[in-house]
């Protein structure tokens, strides 16, 4: 089971039988208002300062940004950094958990969600009333070096 989304754990089985030949019209309506959404690429700026962007706030609350686990462990390989900081309107965050249940409630946090992008996320609460942020907004990470 993933540790922040369980629920992907319930999409392998409706994929198989999907491919067994089940009729999608049993899982649910088409959607027909999908959006593509340009997210942009994150930005490398002045001492390895990242500018990335709210891709998405989900149903909790909780902010995801446009950045993946992969591309930031590739960076930090490059420039020697062991984890991130997140500033938001001059709210640092700096602490980075496995699950949501780990973090203390009430403050904000960081997190790789079940698809590996980066979130800001609130135990107990919604990390995009408390921030202030809405897609598109911008977040500024800062490698932690040893």
């Amino acid at each position: 089971m993933s540790p922040t989304f369980h629920a992907r754990d319930i999409f392998a089985p409706v994929a198989a039988h999907l491919a067994l030949g089940a009729d999608p019209a049993n899982f649910g309506r088409t959607v027909q208002d999908y959006v593509i959404l340009d997210l942009g690429r994150p930005k490398i700026g002045p001492e390895g300062a990242i500018k990335v962007t709210v891709a998405h706030v989900d149903h909790f609350g909780n902010v995801i940004l446009n950045v993946t686990r992969p591309a930031l462990t590739r960076f930090f390989e490059k420039i020697q950094a062991t984890g991130v900081t997140a500033t938001v309107e001059g709210i640092r965050i700096d602490t980075m958990v496995r699950t949501y249940g780990e973090a203390p409630a009430g403050a904000p946090f960081l997190l790789y969600n079940s698809s590996d992008y980066l979130e800001i996320a609130a135990n107990q609460t919604r990390a995009s009333d408390m921030l202030k942020l809405r897609a598109g907004d911008p977040v500024i990470l800062m490698p932690v070096r040893a």
